[in-house]
């Protein structure tokens, strides 16, 4: 039968997954990566929210903030489209996209290589091989990637007029600089 049932020590758990799968829970880590690209790519349909998000987190309410005050996501977004045009809710979308792939591939192939380096952990103390693995990958993926995540940011906050000559490379050098 495809479906089966897994023993643990003290309890029984059900599990949806065929054998064929469960003996195929070692990823290669290209494979891994492969995923995490594509998932990557599926969330960028909402990166206009993000730019919102980000916009709104900023403003703390004083006349000086390097954003317009907005009451709410709507009126963020009919403000931004109006006053700097629909574009400017794509502003660093590039940079994201590139950010979170490499983020996403870095993390995976690194921790389907740790586990081969940490095996010796994961029959006895589970837990821990885990958190070795996911502490490996975590850190190694935001060194590699922290300098594009604070491109991105400083590209949603840049506040530019509609009628501006504004470009993806000259917004990138405002971020940069």
């Amino acid at each position: 039968h495809p479906w089966f049932s897994i023993v643990t020590r003290d309890r029984k758990t059900s599990c949806f997954f065929s054998r064929k799968m469960a003996s195929r829970h070692n990823t290669e880590p290209w494979v891994a990566s492969l995923a995490a690209l594509v998932a990557n790519a599926t969330q960028q349909v909402f990166y206009p929210l993000e730019t919102v998000r980000t916009r709104l987190q900023v403003h703390d309410g004083s006349g000086d903030n390097c954003v317009p005050k907005y009451k709410n996501w709507r009126d963020a977004l009919v403000k931004i489209g109006r006053y700097e045009g629909y574009q400017a809710l794509f502003r660093g979308f590039y940079i994201n996209l590139l950010a979170g792939s490499v983020a996403n591939m870095c993390f995976f192939y690194i921790y389907q290589s740790a586990k081969g380096r940490y095996k010796s952990l994961e029959a006895n103390h589970q837990h821990l091989y885990h958190f070795m693995c996911s502490a490996e990958a975590g850190v190694l993926a935001s060194l590699v990637t922290l300098p594009m995540w604070t491109t991105k940011t400083r590209l949603i906050l840049h506040v530019d007029q509609k009628n501006s000559s504004s470009n993806w490379f000259k917004d990138l050098n405002y971020a940069i600089r």
